[in-house]
C-alpha cells in the first residue's frame, strides 16, 4: 500500500512540475463547472430576445453582452459549454468504444482481418477530418447527435490504429502465451489482458482528443450544420457574431476565445496526463 501511495505521489509532484499542465486543469474544471452551475451563476434564458438591447456592449444589465438578436452572451456562453463538452466527450467516447476493440482485434488475430480492418481505416484517414464530418452530416441530417456521431466517426480510426500497435507490441508477452496455453477463449485474452495494458495510451490520446472533437464540432457550428439554433453552441455564435465584427467584437470574440480556452486546456492538460502516464516520459 505504502509502494502505491508513493508512486501516487511522484505522479502528482511530476504532475504538479509544470506549470502549464496545472493551468490546463483548472481551465477544464472552470469550464466543468461553470457548465454545471450554469443555471446558478446566471438567470437569463439563453434563448430569450430583448430587441432593445440588440448588441450591446459588455457591462450594465449583461456581464458580456448581448448578440444581434439581444440574447445574453454569458448566459449563451455557460449553457454552451455544455453543449461543447458533451459533444466532446460523447463522440470520443464513440470513437474508443469502436475503435479501440476493432484494433485490438486486429492487432491480435493479424492475418487477413488485420489487413481488412486497416485497409478500411486507411480509406477513412484519406478524407481529411473536416470535410470527413460534413458528408456523414449530410448524408444523416444537422443535427446535435447526427454530429456526434459523425465527429466520433471521424476520430474512431486513430484509437484503432493506436489499439493495434498496442496489441502488435503486447500480444507475444508471455501471460498472453499462457493464457493461451490454459485455453482462455480469444475474446477474454482481449479483453482481460490486452485491454487493460493498452488503456494508458488511450486515455491520453482521448484527453487530446476531447479538444479536437470540440473545435470540429465548432466548425460544424460555423457552418450552420450543427446544433439547432434553439441550443446555445460557440461555433454557431462565433459565425453570428462575424458579421458585426466592426460595430460589436465582443459577438464573435467572446466565443471565439471560450473556445480557444476550452481546448488549450483540454491539450495542456493531456499533456500532464501523458507525464504521468507514459512509462517513456518518466524520469
Amino acid at each position: 500500500m505504502r509502494s502505491r501511495d508513493t508512486e501516487f505521489q511522484k505522479n502528482l509532484k511530476r504532475f504538479a512540475r509544470r506549470r502549464v499542465v496545472v493551468v490546463g486543469t483548472a481551465l477544464v474544471l472552470l469550464f466543468i463547472i461553470a457548465a454545471l452551475a450554469a443555471p446558478i451563476l446566471t438567470k437569463a434564458d439563453p434563448n430569450v430576445q430583448d430587441l432593445s438591447e440588440l448588441l450591446h456592449p459588455p457591462g450594465g444589465g449583461h456581464l458580456l453582452g448581448t448578440d444581434e438578436l439581444g440574447r445574453d452572451i454569458w448566459s449563451r456562453i455557460l449553457y454552451g459549454a455544455r453543449v461543447s463538452l458533451l459533444v466532446g466527450l460523447s463522440s470520443v467516447g464513440i470513437a474508443i468504444a469502436v475503435g479501440v476493440p476493432l484494433g485490438a482485434m486486429a492487432g491480435f488475430y493479424g492475418g487477413w482481418i488485420d489487413e481488412v480492418m486497416m485497409r478500411a481505416l486507411d480509406v477513412m484517414l484519406a478524407f481529411p477530418g473536416v470535410l470527413l464530418t460534413i458528408v456523414l452530416v449530410v448524408i444523416l441530417g444537422p443535427s446535435l447527435r447526427n454530429v456526434i456521431i459523425s465527429v466520433g466517426v471521424y476520430a474512431m480510426p486513430n484509437f484503432a490504429r493506436l489499439a493495434r500497435g498496442e496489441a502488435l507490441s503486447i500480444r507475444s508477452n508471455e501471460y498472453i502465451e499462457a493464457a493461451q496455453a490454459v485455453g482462455a477463449p480469444n475474446w477474454w485474452i482481449i479483453w482481460d489482458h490486452m485491454l487493460p495494458n493498452i488503456i494508458s495510451p488511450i486515455i491520453i490520446m482521448g484527453t487530446l482528443s476531447v479538444g479536437n472533437a470540440i473545435l470540429t464540432a465548432a466548425s460544424m457550428g460555423f457552418l450552420g450544420m450543427g446544433a439547432p439554433p434553439t441550443i446555445p453552441e460557440w461555433g454557431a455564435m462565433l459565425s453570428n457574431g462575424r458579421k458585426y465584427l466592426l460595430v460589436a467584437p465582443h459577438a464573435a470574440t467572446i466565443p471565439g476565445l471560450a473556445i480557444l480556452l476550452l481546448v488549450l486546456g483540454l491539450n495542456l492538460l493531456g499533456d500532464g496526463l501523458r507525464d504521468i502516464l507514459d512509462p517513456k516520459m518518466k524520469n
